[in-house]
């Protein structure tokens, strides 16, 4: 089996008949329509059971289970692929900065106040800080953790 084989083969429901059938053995509750494993799907314009199952029997079938099993990790690793082309330097950088926090630190300067969202805002800040005081060194700082405390109160 390869992704070839198929007309379509990257569908949400896709997954979830394949589940289906490795669970239950069969796909007698997979409207046909619906279905990977159908004759319109099939470049080869061969009808399902033909190629995918034992026989007609649908209902149980370890021929179709295998098939399932072989079309649900053949499309894994083809959107993993996929995933891996897509990203590149710069769109990985995005995706990390989502989660990260940077701020400027200057050390003969005050305490940092802003927090930038990326790393690159970070950067340009650092810059245009930079440009604007001569002879001072501006540092990005990724943020790891923030702590924050409390104060108790105590009666007297």
């Amino acid at each position: 089996m390869k992704i070839e084989d198929f007309k379509d083969w990257d569908k949400p429901e896709y997954i979830k008949n394949a589940k289906y059938i490795i669970k239950t053995g069969g796909c007698f509750r997979i409207r046909c329509d619906s279905c990977q494993f159908r004759q319109e799907n099939n470049v080869k314009n061969k009808f399902c059971y033909d190629v995918y199952c034992d026989d007609v029997d649908i209902t149980n079938s370890p021929k179709l289970v295998e098939s399932a099993k072989e079309f649900k990790k053949m499309v894994e690793e083809e959107k993993e692929k996929q995933i891996g082309v897509s990203i590149h330097k710069n769109n990985l950088e995005k995706v990390e900065d989502k989660q990260k926090k940077y701020i400027i630190w200057n050390p003969k300067g005050q305490n940092p106040r802003h927090i930038h969202n990326s790393r690159k805002e970070a950067e340009k800040e650092a810059e245009r800080l930079a440009n604007a005081n001569p002879n001072q060194e501006f540092y990005v700082l990724k943020v790891l953790k923030k702590a924050k405390g409390t104060v108790k109160v105590e009666w007297e």
